[in-house]
């Protein structure tokens, strides 16, 4: 294949403009700083909710979750009552990998989210977060598993999950050190596996902006500020130097595959501040869509705060013995389902279910006109509800799953997505905001999330097949055809996004695309989970450490 058909697509796992325009203008991305003066640049809209997972998936198949399968973290096949983490096996359409592999491309795939268990490709692939450690189904060919242990024993599929809880500067310029540490070995394994294999696509990502994102965005969105007094803290220092490692990874990517491939960089989301907390099951019961059991509500707080083993909580009917990501907010002891209507869903999946008879466990809600009634005045609470200290609206977008998705899996969708405000978090908790006082709202100074995730990404198109541009306005949707169209290969019919045309030189598109078979289906998804209880566990911690908690 010629040279400038090769194609490294680079995900910066919840990188925005916001950050990276100051540390360009600052000089600590020179290689990123070429990429903008030189090639496309624009925004990148993410999916809706703006979370990893289904963002990734949606960006790898260029399919919209109503099709790919994958809504949240929690899948929930046809409304079945135990719900499971997703892995790639959930994912029901091609991937662009597996349609590059069918054409003949030599394919890298590598620390992609949601990519576990790693399958056959043409080429080979690594596996992302939020896969096990410790098992050779994170590699393909599963002989590479036992090669890089033994080359570079420092290898993990997974960072270690970082304090966010560090107050003083000593302790949070610890917590950067180990990010900026874990980033050189991950720049290790990518150039471990790229000197082993000469491969026309590679595809990974980098997840060091979401790691420090969401525990020290307030100081990097700060960032003009501190290069204007020219005092940056000892910890903003650091970030500084992790962003440059970052920025120096790229342009080793850039020597591996030369100045005439492309390069695409991605990001899944983008970032703002985390201000305040939406208690979402809080605000229905005000609109008597929602009920707790208050007292049971405030014995498990008191149970929580005195550390009573998980276990015995849950004999005690106070809690679920599952990863807080797994716990079936259908099913919570905490609910009074007798009297609810509607419920939140989990934080990460900004989304209200109707209490449907039939679907859910203890369903109270009938199929047709009631259940109408009930989600469009859930949309309406939504619609109408501001910030008392502010008057402004909280909820940015109210949707139903019909108007954003489709495909046959619509049916695992929630009943009403939304979209928050910049500076708002969700939680679904059910604790002492539901047993002491009418208000919905908290201030998140004690929060350990200091940022969160919006829509905004970005998207740097650089090399011989790109123009000089700027302001592309693309979806993640967008990327695999566009990818797909770079390499020659004509996108999927049934694929819900475009060739982002505006940002490619029009000879390359005025020729004729390879169209290939539709790859087969893969190895048979389990009735459960493919991840072990303590898998489970250990992928909790970690969403926690992300700020899902």
């Amino acid at each position: 294949m010629n040279e400038n058909n090769k194609l490294v697509l680079i995900g910066l796992d919840g990188a925005t403009f916001r950050v990276l325009r100051p540390l360009v203008k600052a000089g600590a991305m020179p290689i990123l700083a070429r990429f903008l003066e030189e090639g496309a640049s624009g925004t990148l809209l993410s999916t809706h909710p703006p979370v990893t997972c289904p963002a990734w998936p949606t960006m790898f198949t260029g399919a919209n979750p109503g099709k790919h399968g994958i809504f949240s973290f929690t899948c929930r096949d046809g409304g079945q009552d135990k719900p499971h983490t997703a892995s790639l096996l959930d994912v029901r359409v091609p991937t662009l990998w597996e349609l590059l592999s069918n054409g003949g491309c030599r394919v890298g795939v590598m620390n992609v989210p949601i990519t576990f268990p790693a399958h056959p490709v043409n080429g080979f692939m690594v596996s992302g977060f939020p896969a096990p450690d410790g098992l050779s189904e994170v590699m393909w060919p599963r002989e590479e598993y036992t090669k890089i242990v033994r080359d570079l024993p420092e290898f993990v599929v997974n960072w270690p999950v970082l304090s966010q809880r560090a107050t003083t500067a000593s302790e949070k310029a610890l917590v950067v050190e180990s990010a900026n540490a874990w980033l050189r070995t991950r720049s290790r394994m990518f150039e471990y596996f790229l000197n082993r294999h000469d491969v026309d696509f590679c595809f990974l990502v980098f997840e060091y902006p979401d790691k420090v994102q969401h525990a020290f965005y307030p100081l990097l969105d700060s960032m003009n500020d501190m290069f204007a007094l020219k005092k940056p803290s000892r910890v903003l220092s650091l970030l500084l130097d992790g962003y440059r490692q970052v920025d120096a990874a790229i342009g080793k990517l850039v020597g591996q595959f030369s100045e005439n491939a492309n390069y695409i960089i991605v990001s899944d989301h983008g970032f703002g501040p985390a201000n305040r907390i939406v208690y979402i099951n809080h605000l229905l019961e005000l609109h008597g869509l929602f009920s707790a059991r208050r007292i049971k509500a405030l014995t498990a707080k008191a149970a929580s705060l005195a550390r009573l083993p998980l276990c015995l909580q849950n004999r005690l009917g106070l809690a679920q013995d599952e990863p807080w990501h797994r716990i079936n907010t259908w099913q919570s002891p905490l609910t009074n389902f007798s009297r609810t209507k509607a419920f939140g869903g989990h934080q990460y999946e900004h989304a209200v279910y109707v209490n449907l008879l039939g679907r859910c466990p203890h369903g109270i809600v009938q199929k047709g006109s009631e259940y109408e009634v009930v989600r469009n005045k859930v949309i309406e609470v939504l619609k109408q509800t501001k910030d008392p200290k502010t008057g402004s609206n909280i909820f940015e977008a109210i949707w139903t799953p019909e108007e954003i998705y489709s495909g046959e899996y619509l049916q695992d969708a929630p009943d009403v997505i939304f979209e928050l405000a910049p500076g708002y978090v969700i939680s679904a908790g059910i604790g002492l905001s539901l047993g002491l006082d009418s208000g919905f709202l908290r201030d998140a100074r004690n929060s350990d999330a200091k940022g969160y995730h919006r829509p905004e990404g970005v998207f740097i198109g650089y090399g011989p097949s790109f123009r000089a541009t700027r302001d592309i306005k693309a979806t993640l949707l967008d990327v695999a055809p566009t990818v797909l169209a770079l390499m020659g290969i004509a996108p999927l019919s049934e694929m819900d996004g475009r060739v982002i045309t505006e940002a490619i030189q029009p000879k390359l598109l005025s020729g004729s695309f390879k169209s290939i078979d539709r790859p087969g289906s893969r190895i048979e998804r389990p009735m459960n989970s493919v991840y072990s209880q303590n898998d489970e566990m250990e992928i909790a911690r970690r969403l926690a450490d992300l700020g899902y908690l």
